[in-house]
């Protein structure tokens, strides 16, 4: 089931195609937002981190690397995929107590790109047979 995310810096937009839903929601301070960004500029703190060595990813050969949370915050641990040649991100899995698993596969690297300025932004005329839920 793929889900795509949009934030546009106050609330995140959940978009389920496959069950035509929209969830809006404040980002809640103690969460951990699922976005490679955050774990790049926490690990240091908030994680135990544990080479793994080299694992194939698509193709590519990534270091692993894993992440284990110092404190409780829902998570069991996050594996990091890196291709060290490029140095980018090839793969990020995030593991919850639940049993959850979340994946981001990065298929393509695009730099210096001009993006629209409406493509952060949660058009809801363009889901008006979503259910739409705002928490």
């Amino acid at each position: 089931m793929d889900t795509e995310q949009i934030f546009d810096g106050n609330k995140i937009y959940n978009i389920s195609a496959d069950d035509m839903e929209v969830t809006i929601a404040k980002p809640n301070g103690s969460s951990t937002m699922f976005s490679p960004i955050n774990y790049l500029t926490t690990y240091r703190n908030d994680y135990n981190v544990t080479y793994g060595g080299k694992k194939n990813v698509n193709g590519v050969n990534a270091d692993f690397i894993k992440l284990t949370p110092v404190k409780a915050n829902g998570l069991k641990y996050v594996y990091l995929f890196v291709d060290s040649a490029k140095k980018q991100m090839v793969k990020l899995e995030q593991h919850g107590n639940n049993k959850d698993v979340a994946v981001i596969a990065i298929k393509e690297y695009k730099e210096n790109q001009e993006l629209d300025p409406n493509m952060f932004v949660f058009d809801k005329n363009k889901f008006k047979n979503y259910v739409i839920t705002e928490l």
